[in-house]
């Protein structure tokens, strides 16, 4: 499951990064400069965002990067297959989604995932045991949109509803500062056609944005919903608030989120950042999702128990149904 994770999370980094996302906030509407390359570098660029927008299966775009090596562009020669490199012939193997995929993340400017233990629902064991889960962490990820955006671009505010915008406005008025703002949405993905099996995702967005800017979505973390219990909430919301902490500080943390020293195999280029300012600050200002979601991470009370279904005043499931009864005798 871990593994699985893992590659989602890559393959997220990849449409996203590659893709038409980053191009939202970027300093020019595609994701590359054409003014800056040559023919041949505007063919492969060009290439790879087809591909990233998922505009172009990736059989047909490997078939593309084949013929265009083959014609004689060497910038396709780290992407073409490995067959059409040495014997000058096709020979499709049914993986050349994958592997294409695969050859562009070498060059991937998104930091890597951080991985963490988190308390997960065992199939069969039916208790919480730790398992190891890869999250993508909001400072890096901000920090890494800074550097490839307009940093003036980031700080817009005009899409903020009043309660957001008050918050925002407070801790500018503590901090004495200026804040990008961020959101964090949780929900649920059905990934099978019976939709017996869903995934619960957790994903920032940027509420002060307009436009088309404002839909942007980036993927935090995917759990199955069949292994998600409440202590899994709870590991996974320690590691957001370390982060979202150092978004505000606006400094890259000097350890992990549990005190302890960073990993040598995943976490090497973190301990090379230790000391440096994040390109941007930011808090988060709202938090979305659906019923469910709250109830199961905040605790809120359940639309369907005596105790409560609001979170703003005492209204009772009794109370609803009396409503709506009495409304109805009135029509």
């Amino acid at each position: 499951m871990a593994r699985l994770l893992y590659m989602l999370t890559r393959f997220l980094a990849l449409t996203f990064f590659v893709g038409c996302a980053i191009g939202m906030m970027a300093k020019n509407r595609k994701n590359y400069d054409p003014s800056h390359m040559d023919a041949e570098e505007r063919l492969r660029a060009n290439m790879c965002d087809l591909y990233s927008q998922n505009l172009l299966s990736g059989k047909r775009a490997q078939e593309l990067m084949d013929d265009a090596y083959s014609a004689g562009n060497d910038n396709f020669r780290d992407l073409v297959s490995r067959s059409v490199r040495a014997a000058g012939k096709r020979n499709t193997t049914g993986h050349e989604a994958r592997d294409l995929r695969q050859k562009m993340l070498r060059s991937s400017q998104w930091p890597g995932a951080y991985w963490c233990e988190v308390r997960c629902m065992h199939k069969r064991k039916k208790n919480a045991t730790k398992q190891w889960v890869a999250i993508w962490l909001p400072h890096e990820l901000l920090d890494c949109i800074a550097d490839h955006s307009i940093a003036d671009k980031m700080l817009e505010r005009d899409g903020l509803d009043p309660s957001s915008l008050f918050h925002l406005q407070e801790c500018e008025s503590k901090a004495g500062q200026t804040f990008a703002t961020v959101g964090l949405w949780g929900d649920g993905v059905p990934v099978n056609w019976d939709r017996s099996e869903s995934i619960e995702t957790l994903a920032i967005s940027f509420p002060g944005q307009t436009g088309a800017n404002r839909n942007v979505r980036i993927p935090l973390v995917g759990m199955s919903k069949k292994q998600c219990c409440d202590e899994t909430w709870e590991d996974i919301f320690d590691v957001l608030q370390w982060s979202f902490g150092h978004c505000a500080n606006g400094t890259w943390p000097a350890e992990r989120h549990d005190g302890q020293n960073w990993h040598k195999k995943t976490d090497r280029h973190r301990a090379k950042q230790v000391g440096r300012q994040l390109a941007v600050k930011a808090v988060l200002v709202e938090v979305r999702g659906d019923w469910e979601f709250f109830a199961r991470v905040f605790g809120f009370p359940r639309w369907n128990t005596k105790r409560g279904c609001c979170w703003r005043c005492k209204t009772t499931p009794s109370e609803v149904i009396y409503f709506l009864f009495c409304n109805h005798l009135l029509d």
